[in-house]
Formats: C-alpha cells, structure tokens, sequence
C-alpha cells in the first residue's frame, strides 16, 4: 500500500521563508520547509495497481500556468480549539479549475469523490494545547505575505511516509501545465 496526495510545490525559498516562522508557539509541531506544499487532492492509502491508475490519469490534466497569491494566517478547529496553523492562498478561476480537473482525474482512477470543499492552503503547523490567547499572539506577529505570489507551472504526486518524526513526503511524479 502507498499513501497519496496531488499538491503544487512550493519554491525553496518561499518554503523556507514560510518554515522559518516555526518557533515561539508553544504545543505547535510546525511543518519543514523541505514537506510544505499546497494539496490539491488527498487521495490516501492504495495498492500499486491504484496508485498506478491515479498516475495514469493525472497525465490527462491540461490546465493553464498560473499565479497564486497568498494571503494571511488561519486556523483550522475553532479559536478555542485549534488544531492547524495554515497560510492562506487566494482563491482563483485557475487554481480552482486545475483542483476540479485533478479531482475529477482521480475519480476516473477508481477512487472515491472528495466529500469536504476544496479550500487552499498551505499548513505551517499542527496546534496541541495551545492556549488560544498564545495562537492569537503568535498570528499577529508573524509579517504577512500577502506581495508573495507564487508562479504555478505543474503539479506532483506525492508519497505520504508516516514516520516518528511526522510524515515525509516524496514526489513521484511531475505533471506539467500547459
């Protein structure tokens, strides 16, 4: 079995200057910059005969290049009971059109239709025990991001490792746009 996801690579050094906030939020297990990214499709646990007809499908998605923006900080879980810190990116026509053709990719692979919105982000940290006074203060220091713009010319197929460590992720494929 191999664990699976489609996402859009973020540069090095965006990733980077993204990691480089991960301090000072106590109960936070922030995300390396080497594993943040942005999912377009979890897809999960399947066989290599699967796996292959997920990759044999995703070559069919054409799509446009396009930009992405990002925007500020957010949480997932509710302000007293947070769970992810994340890096909000924009909304667009092109993101959304290439998230429904890898969605609709994946569906004609055999696997199951996604049930929860699509909604774009980059996950910075996952929050235990945190007070949300603390999550409040650290959102509001960080600098935003909102002049980052991110050049989107492909999307990857990821392997999902879970380890001690968290989970490592490796691409296995590369799919142009264009």
């Amino acid at each position: 079995m191999i664990r699976l996801f489609t996402a859009i690579e973020l540069p090095p050094e965006l990733a980077g200057r993204l990691a480089a906030q991960g301090f000072g939020l106590p109960g936070a297990r922030f995300v390396p910059a080497r594993n943040l990214h942005l999912t377009l499709r979890f897809i999960g646990e399947v066989d290599e005969a699967a796996a292959e007809e997920v990759h044999t499908q995703l070559t069919s998605v054409t799509a446009p290049p396009f930009t992405l923006t990002l925007t500020g900080l957010g949480l997932f879980g509710d302000r007293h009971r947070a769970h992810t810190l994340w890096q909000g990116v924009e909304r667009s026509d092109a993101l959304g059109l290439l998230a429904g053709r890898v969605e609709a990719a994946v569906v004609r692979a055999g696997q199951p239709p996604e049930t929860r919105k699509f909604s774009p982000h980059i996950t910075l940290a996952r929050i235990k025990e945190t007070s949300p006074a603390r999550i409040q203060a650290f959102i509001s220091a960080v600098p935003p991001h909102h002049a980052d713009s991110v050049p989107v010319d492909g999307f990857c197929l990821f392997r999902s490792t879970l380890t001690r460590g968290g989970p490592e992720y490796d691409v296995l494929e590369r799919y142009p746009l264009g």
